[in-house]
């Protein structure tokens, strides 16, 4: 007799039981989900991989990276202290915003290289010298040119801009990856722009 009442509590609840595994299931899949989402738009880990000197199309915009070089501490373009120990890389880039898509987004561009060991070093950092030569925007939206003017981007004409780096000497820089990150309103949903050097 006890084996049948209890199968028929099975049976009785059989609908609450499939309803509490699901709700169980999402309550540990939701936040899952929802961290990952918020750490995409924080930390993107989807490339979007271009070739040097080629054009890749990322947010509304085709960027290109146009040239990258190493500045060692000796060069007299470095117009301040360099430890010995450390290189200045600096990477040139144009990029070519679309019509239609919002100027203010490309405001919010951050750079970075990466290697495959997972370091990361972010473009101009405190123990970056200033430069000397032309003078080149280091956003990806607005900033100075070389006459000191201030230069926007506008739909369909390029801007050149430079992110500058501070690396380890040792450092080779063919192994590395340049990055271009932009705000998670720009709609890129964890993506960036990815350009092996």
């Amino acid at each position: 007799m006890n084996t049948t009442i209890a199968t028929g509590w099975w049976r009785r609840n059989a609908g609450w039981l499939a309803g509490t595994l699901v709700l169980g299931a999402l309550a540990l899949w939701l936040p899952y989900w929802q961290a990952r989402q918020r750490d995409l738009d924080l930390h993107p880990d989807i490339p979007v991989t271009a070739k040097p000197g080629q054009w890749a199309r990322f947010a509304g915009a085709r960027w290109r990276l146009v040239s990258a070089e190493v500045v060692e501490p000796g060069d007299r373009r470095l117009r301040g202290w360099l430890r010995k120990d450390a290189v200045v890389l600096l990477l040139r880039y144009e990029v070519v915003r679309a019509a239609g898509t919002d100027a203010a987004l490309f405001e919010t561009c951050r750079g970075a290289v990466t290697d495959a060991a997972g370091r990361r070093w972010e473009a101009g950092p405190n123990a970056l010298p200033r430069l000397a030569g032309p003078r080149l925007p280091s956003g990806c939206g607005h900033g100075l040119d070389a006459n000191g003017d201030q230069v926007t981007i506008a739909p369909g004409q390029p801007l050149l801009f430079q992110h500058a780096f501070v690396l380890p000497r040792a450092q080779d820089v063919h192994g590395l990856h340049a990055r271009i990150e932009l705000s998670p309103l720009a709609g890129v949903a964890g993506r960036h722009l990815d350009v092996p050097l």
